[in-house]
């Protein structure tokens, strides 16, 4: 048979096709479940999200608590010989704790996000988040056209 530029052909994947799509769009049984599986599919995204952001927090809570800055009061041996060596100790380990902390304040920022319903959405635009950006980043806040 020659081509025929004008004939139709069939899509294998449009409605009205074997696989029992209805033509006219008329079944919302199939729009049903197709919306129930996003929900679940949706769902599952949310909770995986939100098991790996619980874990981050607890491990951001522990490098705090062992570095012993959760209440900034970090200790250091006054008596040790070389003072210098304990200032320069003492300036990294509270530049460590601000960031432990600021990471930390993003992750919990990041979890009420999921709890109010508004993760994934940019602070600035209210524009979705890609789920490339927020598999990255799960803590992102903006969108990347408002990224810093």
């Amino acid at each position: 048979m020659p081509f025929e530029p004008d004939a139709e052909v069939a899509d294998p994947a449009a409605p009205g096709d074997a696989a029992g799509y209805v033509v006219d769009g008329s079944s919302t049984a199939e729009t049903q479940r197709a919306d129930e599986m996003h929900d679940q599919t949706d769902q599952a995204r949310v909770d995986a999200t939100r098991e790996l952001l619980e874990a981050e927090q607890a491990q951001l809570r522990r490098q705090l608590q062992e570095l012993g800055a959760e209440n900034q009061g970090m200790e250091f041996d006054d008596n040790f010989a070389d003072s210098g060596q304990v200032a320069a100790e003492q300036g990294e380990a509270r530049t460590l704790a601000s960031r432990l902390r600021e990471q930390l304040s993003d992750v919990e920022r990041a979890l009420t996000k999921l709890d109010e319903g508004t993760y994934g959405l940019c602070e600035v635009c209210g524009e979705r988040i890609s789920d490339a950006r927020l598999e990255a980043m799960p803590t992102a806040r903006y969108c990347i056209h408002h990224a810093g």
